[in-house]
């Protein structure tokens, strides 16, 4: 796989940003699709007679969206994904949700992440790719779980920590990975949560591995917050310049 990193090429500017948010007006959140419940971009015909909807196909509809070239942000663009039936594994991230990646690797690079048999529709020797283990200081300690997907990669998130450790979906982040790389950031949002609840302001901080890969300004933390009309806004914030290990 090509190196889809780079190297910062001018001095980030104090102040010049705070926060990378998403917000879903209340008129999308009311008419969020529920049929099909995916767009038919991560599909593959696993026995030959066909796509079959239901069972060739994971689960999301996906749209993207480009950051601006901020000096010193690491972030290069943005997929967001809504899933209607949640997805894998049982009884931590199968509730109705979002997904946020926000990639370091770069889209053309992330594409080449086939479709295929294996798991979530991932192609088996792309798999293999995604479940190479990060090297330790790129990765929090004790990560794991939860599985590779086509068009992602493999998800890691802490076990000991709310859903994977049985207690109640709110909100949790993930590390996507590929290759041996941390490629995207993920904060992971339970919609009903959000409605019921209609939360003022929650976050919750990011834990951080001991070191990156590419020097920037990274989020120490996520947060979700309902207003009075209705739109929710998801964030990450309270940005930090990490550097990089000399070399890396």
């Amino acid at each position: 796989m090509t190196r889809s990193f780079h190297e910062i090429e001018s001095p980030f500017e104090p102040g010049r940003f705070k926060v990378l948010a998403v917000r879903i007006d209340a008129a999308a959140v009311n008419t969020l699709p529920t049929t099909p419940t995916h767009d038919g971009q991560t599909c593959f015909d696993k026995d030959g007679d066909g796509i079959n909807l239901e069972t060739d196909c994971a689960s999301g509809h996906e749209r993207n969206l480009w950051f601006p070239k901020l000096p010193g942000l690491p972030f290069k663009w943005l997929m967001f994904n809504w899933q209607r039936n949640g997805h894998g594994p049982t009884h931590v991230f199968d509730k109705p949700h979002f997904d946020f990646h926000f990639f370091i690797q770069d889209f053309t690079e992330r594409n080449k992440i086939r479709t295929g048999p294996c798991n979530l529709v991932i192609n088996c020797d792309d798999e293999a790719t995604a479940m190479k283990p990060v090297p330790a200081q790129f990765m929090p300690a004790g990560w794991g779980m939860p599985g590779a997907a086509g068009r992602m990669g493999n998800h890691i998130v802490n076990p000991n920590a709310a859903p994977a450790n049985g207690d109640p979906f709110t909100q949790a982040f993930a590390y996507g990975v590929y290759d041996g790389h941390v490629t995207y950031w993920e904060p992971v949002v339970n919609k009903d949560w959000v409605v019921a609840t209609k939360p003022t302001k929650v976050c919750q901080p990011i834990t951080q591995a001991p070191e990156v890969e590419l020097s920037g300004y990274y989020p120490t933390q996520m947060c979700t917050r309902y207003n009075s009309a209705g739109d929710v806004t998801f964030t990450m914030e309270n940005f930090v310049q990490r550097t990089a290990p000399s070399g890396s």
